[in-house]
């Protein structure tokens, strides 16, 4: 019998999602990034840092809760999660900047990365 538990199959990662407000973008940014001025102390981050989007676009943004939800800005994670199961895994620090990643230019049959990436 095939056992689809193999002990050899990495079991799911589990993330620690925070978002936190941008104020010169009028959203949410889903990372770890956060100016460090928001982690000062523990009022600073119940006012800043959020375990959900709706929870940060509710509090910053309640005139356009929608448009924020819909324009969620993801930002850089500082170490990269690891499968439960993988002790040997010590979370690697991600070096992905989402401003500089490559995108493709379907128009101009070519990637960019600009910092222009579309919707």
């Amino acid at each position: 019998t095939d056992n689809p538990y193999d002990n050899l199959v990495d079991m799911p990662i589990r993330y620690n999602h925070t978002f936190y407000p941008d104020l010169n973008a009028n959203n949410c940014v889903n990372g770890t990034d956060n100016p460090k001025w928001m982690e000062q102390d523990d009022e600073f981050k119940r006012l800043y840092l959020f375990k959900n989007h709706a929870g940060c676009c509710t509090r910053w943004f309640p005139s356009d809760v929608d448009g924020c939800l819909n324009n969620v800005v993801q930002g850089v994670y500082s170490v990269e999660p690891c499968p439960l199961n993988r002790p040997e895994c010590h979370n690697v620090p991600i070096i992905t900047n989402v401003w500089t990643m490559w995108y493709p230019d379907i128009d101009g049959y070519r990637c960019k990365n600009d910092g222009q990436i579309p919707d």
